[in-house]
């Protein structure tokens, strides 16, 4: 059960217009599917997001070495901003820029920023795309994505492993948002946030794992009667 904490500050607030003809099949919220998505497209298989199961320090359940966590949340859920620090400029982002690319999106963004840990497969296909992008703006990112054939075909064949009937005309009500440290800072990345990565509160004493979860209970906290939340970390087997 997720525990509830005080409503967060920092912006999520998110917008769905200025999006490309386009669209792809949502992605599940199941760890076999994203890993499958993520071993497909350059994660090396030591890497593996895990289910956490709850987000209260006291249960014992946080994943001690957890690098990045995915979280899952409303689609429409909207917090208020709170104009703090700006994010490191070397942080990889990309607007949502079509329909159901939150999750690959916050997937990426998961990998991405977190490459001073997690060495991607030599010449894979997030490697490449990641070079090929590399001098876009975020928004000219999120199109590429979209163009992007090989990313593409590692998400279906990670849907279609698991289950059978999805597609791109799949309505969805939540959204993927990726959460990071980078440096001294925990950086909430969120492709449909307008203005981008947002710095959250400098890492405490506690670490990564413990903050991480932290600001999902705040987010929760803005909606304590939906129960369509759920929290992943990228942990090293």
């Amino acid at each position: 059960m997720l525990r509830i904490g005080k409503a967060t500050q920092c912006a999520t607030r998110i917008s769905m217009g200025a999006r490309s003809k386009g669209s792809w099949v949502p992605l599940e919220s199941a760890p076999e599917v994203m890993n499958k998505f993520l071993h497909g497209i350059g994660l090396p298989e030591s890497w593996e997001l895990v289910d956490v199961p709850s987000l209260d320090d006291g249960d014992g359940v946080l994943p001690p070495a957890a690098v990045a966590f995915v979280f899952l949340l409303p689609k429409n859920l909207v917090v208020e901003e709170d104009g703090g620090q700006q994010p490191p400029e070397e942080m990889f982002f990309m607007k949502e820029t079509f329909d159901n690319a939150s999750g690959p999106v916050a997937l990426i963004h998961a990998v991405v920023n977190k490459l001073d840990e997690v060495e991607l497969e030599e010449d894979s296909i997030l490697s490449q795309f990641i070079s090929g992008t590399q001098a876009m703006a975020p928004e000219d990112r999120g199109n590429a994505l979209l163009e992007n054939a090989d990313i593409l075909s590692a998400l279906k064949a990670a849907q279609d492993h698991h289950q059978e009937g999805s597609d791109s005309n799949d309505s969805t009500s939540h959204r993927f948002v990726a959460i990071v440290s980078r440096g001294d800072m925990l950086v909430c990345l969120d492709g449909a946030r307008e203005a981008g990565p947002c710095v959250h509160d400098a890492i405490s004493d506690a670490g990564f794992p413990s903050d991480a979860a932290a600001l999902c209970r705040k987010f929760v906290a803005a909606d304590p009667d939906n129960h369509g939340f759920s929290a992943f970390a990228l942990i090293k087997k």
